[in-house]
């Protein structure tokens, strides 16, 4: 029993602390753009595959599930909120996590390995917003549609973000960029 939860809380802790990597890694990569200075974007290829780091939000949620399950016994209070907590963060994390990113001539499309894509238009998109902490994601807005993509959707495709400023025309007002009215 002390080796099975000390196995979850080593699988937990490693999980949490890659998602902290991985959002350190992304807010390095991205602080021109939440400073309000993007690059000139490249060329963008057309669809880009996710990287495996989509998959630490639901290992992390396994882990902290199967530590709760292990404590139900001597907290039962702590292990239910625990394997609860895990299992919502596990079928969340598979459920919504960002497989592809495709740029088209008009359109961000945001393809989810279980829910409908979300298909952002770029005439509008109004406006992108940054996150305040590492591990916080960046949310698109448009007229009917928003999606926030987190560092572990981004890592490695974050210039993606930059095509969205340019081809949406949307400027930097000091807190987020906005696009016309």
């Amino acid at each position: 029993m002390v080796v099975g939860r000390l196995a979850a809380a080593t699988v937990a802790g490693g999980s949490l602390a890659a998602l902290w990597a991985t959002g350190l890694v992304s807010w390095r990569r991205t602080r021109a753009l939440r400073l309000g200075h993007p690059a000139r974007p490249g060329p963008p290829p057309a669809v880009s595959r996710s990287s495996a780091a989509t998959w630490l939000a639901a290992a992390a949620g396994v882990a902290v599930a199967g530590l709760g399950a292990l404590t139900l016994r001597d907290a039962p209070f702590a292990g239910v909120i625990a394997t609860v907590a895990g299992a919502l963060v596990t079928a969340s994390g598979i459920r919504s996590r960002v497989t592809e990113l495709e740029v088209r001539d008009d359109a961000l499309v945001v393809h989810r390995a279980f829910r409908q894509r979300v298909t952002l238009r770029w005439a509008r998109l109004r406006s992108l917003t940054g996150p305040r902490i590492p591990l916080g994601g960046w949310r698109l807005r448009g007229e009917a549609r928003s999606i926030t993509l987190m560092p572990s959707d981004l890592l490695g495709h974050e210039a993606v973000l930059e095509v969205a400023i340019e081809r949406a025309g949307l400027r930097f007002d000091g807190r987020r960029w906005s696009g016309p009215p």
